[in-house]
């Protein structure tokens, strides 16, 4: 069977997850490096933003959608996963759906009512009509339980591009240019500033670990839910503000030389479906601490490959100041875990999610009336 996929994305002009405000628009420099060789045709979101609404984005895929052969649908919610689900079924063309994460129960207990909304108008119509749901880890699978029991399931780990990430940086240039050419210790959490990512315990127990050590907190990404106010606070109740630092969003080369910093990678997730930053922060050769709520974990817990902790204050302190304090436990960890981020390059799962689509795919189209 070949691996050739012929593909188009479509996508809409916002930048920022639909709840951010205040609403921006997409420009070039938003879009990932290689974003350039793949057909994508970006339609224009016009209010209720909220809900990611574009007519034209509609419109295209009512004329184009007829002539696929098989349409995946990115996470839930929103109007563009409505509009592709309702306009494939219409067609009767096969479509997967892929939730990365959004079916967790953590998320589904906490989503605001238009979300909850959603799922009982639509959202679990959709989900039982799909050809597969496309999970990323069998603990993902698992978490969205009796909400997609119907429906047959298909495991395939995100890909990455790893290549970028096999030079380990010395991170000078971050300490210089981002921390005050501060030499010591840090620890790292790189990632989207979101309430899901658990930063405030992090916070908290980076304080307990911090008492009796040299080590400084560095959290770094973009914060599309304006939490750095309130997380500023929590470093300052806990006695720890200046040494907890928010130093925004890193790309590209800044992003390799905060890594390169990095004596310990943290993330204290409420839930997590994969964790590319995770993956990433491993390929860079950054021993990594993640939750247990990371689906990633037992996978990383069965390869050796970084230290799992609970999401007790007191646990995540002890496991942080147990890993400052070994340099030979955080190198046996940064070898382990270059080792196992290999496993997750796209030379790896490009074959294993073009297998799946082409199954997908083979199946006999059949007319259906959307009902």
């Amino acid at each position: 069977m070949g691996h050739s996929v012929q593909r188009v994305l479509y996508a809409t002009d916002a930048a920022q997850p639909a709840a951010s405000r205040p609403f921006r628009r997409l420009s070039p420099d938003d879009l990932p490096e290689g974003a350039a060789e793949v057909p994508i045709r970006v339609f224009r979101t016009r209010p209720p933003y909220e809900f990611g609404f574009s007519p034209g984005l509609w419109a295209a895929l009512r004329r184009d959608i007829p002539q696929a052969d098989l349409v995946t649908v990115h996470s839930v919610n929103l109007f563009p996963q409505y509009a592709a689900f309702t306009t494939a079924l219409r067609a009767g063309v096969p479509y997967i759906v892929t939730p990365h994460g959004a079916l967790d129960p953590w998320l589904m207990r906490n989503s605001p009512l238009p979300k909850r909304i959603n799922n009982a108008l639509w959202q679990r119509r959709m989900l039982a009509k799909a050809s597969a749901i496309h999970f990323t880890t069998d603990a993902e699978a698992e978490l969205a339980g009796e909400i997609t029991a119907a429906t047959p399931h298909v495991i395939v780990p995100n890909g990455l591009d790893l290549a970028r990430f096999a030079e380990r940086r010395a991170g000078e240039s971050f300490r210089r240019g981002w921390l005050q050419e501060y030499d010591g210790p840090v620890l790292l959490f790189l990632g989207r500033i979101a309430r899901k990512k658990g930063i405030d315990l992090l916070i908290r127990a980076f304080a307990q670990a911090a008492v009796g050590r040299e080590c400084m907190l560095v959290v770094a990404g973009p914060d599309d839910e304006d939490l750095t106010p309130e997380l500023l606070a929590t470093a300052r109740d806990a006695g720890v503000e200046h040494r907890v630092r928010f130093v925004g969003p890193v790309y590209g080369e800044d992003q390799l030389e905060a890594l390169g910093a990095a004596d310990v990678w943290a993330l204290t997730s409420h839930t997590e479906n994969f964790g590319n930053a995770v993956v990433e922060a491993m390929a860079a050769g950054c021993p990594v601490l993640v939750s247990t709520e990371v689906n990633l974990a037992v996978q990383i817990s069965a390869a050796g490959a970084g230290v799992i902790t609970g999401l007790a204050v007191e646990e995540i302190a002890a496991d942080i100041g147990s890993l400052l304090d070994d340099p030979q436990r955080r190198a046996a960890l940064s070898a382990s875990g270059q080792a196992f981020a290999q496993r997750f390059d796209w030379s790896i799962v490009a074959p294993q999610l073009i297998e799946v689509f082409q199954d997908v795919a083979a199946r006999q189209r059949t007319p259906r009336n959307g009902r």
